[in-house]
């Protein structure tokens, strides 16, 4: 008699989870030895009978935790409305349900492989709402926030997390643009729950969405799935363990496949051989070679602005302005820079003015998405001030482009060029951006920035 899938199932993640246990147990002894593990748990044990038997160190801060309360309860329905974001940026690298080499294996025995899927879905499901569970009875018990608001958030948090598990797989599946319509759904519903200033809207809206979505991807959810990729994803997160790679020094890689350059028609016809051409084309294999970590630097930044959306303290916005067109320079300058640190790049003398040029219409087209929240934010705001404050914004993040990209060139060409005045002057630059928010006719210094953006541009070596 064969035995159940249930069992089979079982069985398998019981080995798995001991096959884990052994590697960590080895790890462990080739650092920490029997004496030093007692001493460790003697220390360990008088540090939490000290901090929180007898000092009740928690009980210091119960204001902050009173404050947090407060901010919790107000800001309980945006965190509703931002959270589904995670799932899009986690559906490049994760597909929601561990489906593993060794679940594919079970799958060719004679058991049902939507079978199994659902067991790796249930799987996850009770370890999510186990951990809830934990976190959030510590909570409860340590800290003076209400429980109702801690089962509030925690029921909220499982709730969108189940909801957000069929969508995450199909995502993973697809290419990007798919990613990029779920993007643009929440952000619809988000612009929509602005304007109409309802959070119960928000909420309802959203569970709506899912419940819709779920109900629509049921049917496909193993269609057109590339299994091969989900066993090397898998795989890879499963035996990937932190610490062990830590002590062992060999630290696991994931499988890449640049299935999106095949996929593009466009690359099939044939190349003109001009530097403008090579230049183009090798961006653009460094763009999709880390078009994950792409998304992430300028999803967050997004998320950042939109949510700085909803704060009314019109400071904020423009501070959240400021820091993304720093943040977005310096992580452009270190893919610029890591270009040239890898691959056959490395040894071949080519002009870093010329890569610097080809470059730019990458940057613009990467900070397009980080343009959308700040276009709605000047339209819901819209003032005489804001076109004037608006080539403000664009003019100085364009100055910090020249000036991280030129530095990063001097780097690589290893020439002893100080930037500190031009360092400061975007400093300075970024503050009268962040002051034209209280005094908008400090924007009207924006010509100032021509003559310093003619210096970078004009830039050379030599």
């Amino acid at each position: 008699m064969k035995p159940s899938t249930l069992w089979a199932y079982t069985f398998l993640s019981r080995q798995r989870f001991k096959k884990k246990m052994n590697i960590y147990q080895l790890t462990l002894r080739t650092v920490i030895d029997k004496t030093i593990a007692f001493y460790l748990s003697v220390f360990f044990g008088y540090l939490f009978m000290t901090m929180f038997v007898f000092g009740n160190v928690l009980s210091e801060y119960e204001e902050q935790f009173l404050w947090m309360q407060s901010q919790g309860e107000r800001y309980f329905y945006l965190l509703i409305a931002v959270i589904p974001f995670r799932y899009i940026f986690l559906s490049f690298r994760h597909p929601g349900v561990m489906f593993s080499s060794s679940e594919y294996q079970l799958s060719l025995l004679p058991y049902s492989r939507q079978h199994i899927w659902f067991l790796s879905f249930l799987n996850k499901v009770i370890k999510k709402l186990l951990v809830m569970v934990f976190f959030g009875f510590g909570l409860f018990l340590l800290t003076p926030i209400n429980g109702t608001l801690i089962l509030n958030y925690f029921g909220m948090f499982f709730l969108i997390d189940l909801g957000m598990t069929i969508p995450q797989w199909f995502m993973f599946q697809r290419n990007i643009f798919i990613k990029m319509l779920f993007w643009f759904l929440f952000v619809t519903i988000n612009s929509i729950a602005f304007f109409v200033q309802l959070d119960l809207f928000t909420m309802v809206t959203i569970i709506g969405v899912l419940i819709f979505i779920n109900i629509w991807f049921y049917p496909r959810l193993f269609v057109g799935v590339d299994w091969g990729k989900v066993m090397t994803v898998c795989d890879y997160h499963l035996w990937n363990m932190a610490f062990v790679s830590r002590v062992s020094q060999v630290r696991i890689k994931p499988q890449r496949k640049y299935s999106l350059m095949k996929k593009l028609s466009y690359r099939k016809k044939p190349f003109r051989y001009t530097f403008r051409s090579i230049h183009h084309r090798i961006w653009q294999i460094a763009f999709i070679r880390n078009i994950e970590y792409i998304i992430q630097l300028v999803g967050v930044l997004v998320l950042m602005l939109a949510v700085l959306n909803y704060i009314p303290k019109t400071g904020f916005m423009f501070i959240g302005i400021a820091v993304a067109l720093y943040v977005y320079a310096a992580g452009s300058t270190s893919f610029f820079i890591n270009q040239f640190q890898a691959d056959l790049v490395e040894v071949l003398p080519w002009d870093l003015m010329a890569y610097k040029q080809s470059f730019l219409k990458w940057y613009v087209i990467g900070s397009l998405p980080i343009l959308m929240p700040m276009i709605t934010y000047f339209t819901l705001h819209f003032t005489w001030w804001v076109p004037v404050q608006f080539i403000l914004i664009l003019l100085t993040g364009l100055y910090i482009y020249h000036v991280e990209i030129n530095y990063s060139i001097a780097v690589l060409s290893k020439a002893e060029i100080v930037f500190v005045k031009a360092r400061w002057v975007s400093f300075v630059f970024l503050c009268i951006v962040i002051g034209s928010s209280l005094y908008p006719m400090l924007a009207c210094f924006f010509p100032l920035i021509f003559p310093f953006l003619t210096e970078q541009r004009s830039f050379s070596l030599l």
